[in-house]
């Protein structure tokens, strides 16, 4: 396991600009996306108490991470749950794809 921060120094070490970065409605609407915060984050336990608040904290601190080392980011909901076709059915102009 490595920390965030050395994820984010590996990616601009290598010569990228941009990171993707899919994700979840699920992270925002569902506090239990993660089985094993505290096993799953032992390299970052700066995130634990973020993703216990709401899991899309976890996103941000992501993001921040890496626009902080002058990184672009491209976020894009990525997951087709349940959460996000009911969403999309009240918000007519979304698609899931």
């Amino acid at each position: 396991m490595q920390t965030m921060d050395n994820i984010t120094d590996i990616i601009v070490k290598t010569g990228f600009n941009c990171v993707r970065l899919p994700y979840s409605l699920d992270l925002y609407y569902n506090k239990n996306v993660m089985p094993e915060p505290l096993n799953a984050l032992k390299a970052n336990p700066e995130l634990i108490d973020a993703i216990a608040m709401k899991p899309i904290l976890g996103f941000h601190l992501a993001v921040q991470s890496l626009t902080g080392r002058g990184l672009t980011t491209s976020g894009r909901v990525n997951h087709c749950s349940k959460i996000f076709k009911k969403w999309t059915k009240k918000h007519k102009k979304l698609t899931c794809f």
